[in-house]
C-alpha cells in the first residue's frame, strides 16, 4: 500500500511527526507534483514532497523528503534542500544554495547564490537572505538579520 500526504498544518514539527509515523506504516510515501509545474531534468526528489502549481525547479537540484513548495516558488540550479522543509508561495531560491533540514522560508523570501541556510532556521517574508545563518534562529528583513 502506497500514500501521498499532503500535509498542510499550523506546525512542521507536527507535519514532520505526521510523516515519520506514517513511514512506518506504509511501504512507500508518493510526491505530488502539480501538472502546473516545471522541474527541470537531473533533479531528485525525495518521498513526500509536495510541488504546488506554477513552481519551477532547475537543473541538478536536490530536495529531501517531506517538503512543501508552495505556488510559484522559483527553485535554482544546483541547489540542496533537507528534509521536512516548508516553502511558502512566491519565494525564490538562487543557485547552490543550501537549505538545511527542518527549515521555514517565508513568501517572497529571496536566498541569494551559494548561501546555506542552516537546520531549523525560519526566513521572513520577504525577506532577503545575504549570509548564512545560524541555526535555529529568526531572520527577517532586507537584509536579512537575525531576530531574538
Amino acid at each position: 500500500m502506497s500514500l501521498c500526504i499532503p500535509i498542510g498544518i499550523d506546525s512542521n514539527d507536527k507535519r514532520k511527526e505526521i510523516f515519520r509515523k506514517s513511514r512506518n506504516m506504509f511501504k512507500e510515501i508518493y510526491s505530488f507534483i502539480s501538472k502546473n509545474s516545471l522541474i527541470s531534468n537531473n533533479v531528485s526528489l525525495g518521498s513526500g514532497v509536495v510541488i504546488y502549481e506554477g513552481s519551477i525547479i532547475q537543473p541538478f537540484s536536490k530536495i529531501g523528503s517531506n517538503v512543501i513548495i508552495r505556488s510559484g516558488v522559483n527553485i535554482s540550479h544546483h541547489v540542496s534542500i533537507g528534509n521536512n522543509v516548508f516553502i511558502a508561495p512566491s519565494a525564490c531560491i538562487c543557485g547552490g544554495a543550501k537549505i538545511m533540514d527542518d527549515v521555514i522560508i517565508g513568501a517572497g523570501a529571496i536566498i541569494k547564490d551559494q548561501v546555506i541556510i542552516n537546520a531549523s532556521t525560519i526566513v521572513g517574508a520577504g525577506s532577503l537572505v545575504l549570509e548564512d545563518t545560524i541555526g535555529d534562529a529568526t531572520y527577517f528583513g532586507v537584509p536579512a538579520k537575525i531576530r531574538t
